[in-house]
């Protein structure tokens, strides 16, 4: 797919940030307009290495507000501590599911049917079809300057992308 300039210090964005250690792999997910600086304070706290980070750009910092809440709360049942989560295949099967319905504006069947956890700010996003990907950041992040991503990647990419770097099969 196609290449992306990205401003690491003024963009729109929601980060996937994949550390390993051993056979595990955590994720974290959060939003940010400096990822620059978020991904340096993520490796500070973090005591295992980033080994990818995947980024989905908006240019309106309501949809990444309202996309990242609603991820939150739809994935919650993979939660380890704050915003970190025990990356599985099922957990990548249900990221990318989302991902897939917030597309095609069909996720409002899965929010409604847990109305109660949502705010309207929260499901705003759910009200028009999008066509989010994620771009594959590439490492190591060295300054605060414009990054190029070097994919657009659709979601069940970035299970292969993450077997690759670490290359082993645990996730399919």
């Amino acid at each position: 797919m196609g290449v992306r300039d990205i401003n690491l210090t003024d963009s729109n964005l929601i980060y996937i940030v994949v550390c390993s250690y051993k056979d595990d792999f955590f994720i974290k997910i959060g939003r940010t307009k400096n990822l620059y600086q978020r991904i340096k304070n993520i490796q500070t706290g973090s005591p295992h290495q980033i080994t990818n980070i995947f980024v989905v750009f908006s240019e309106f910092g309501e949809e990444i507000y309202g996309l990242e809440s609603v991820f939150h709360k739809l994935i919650d049942q993979y939660k380890m501590k704050g915003e970190w989560y025990l990356g599985s295949e099922d957990f990548f099967m249900l990221f990318d599911s989302i991902l897939i319905r917030v597309n095609s504006g069909s996720l409002g069947e899965l929010v409604f049917e847990n109305e109660d956890n949502f705010s309207y700010d929260e499901v705003e996003i759910l009200f028009h079809t999008h066509n989010y990907s994620f771009s594959e950041i590439e490492m190591p992040i060295e300054s605060n300057d414009l990054l190029l991503s070097t994919q657009l990647l659709k979601p069940n990419d970035i299970c292969r992308r993450i077997q690759e770097q670490k290359g082993i099969s645990k996730l399919n």
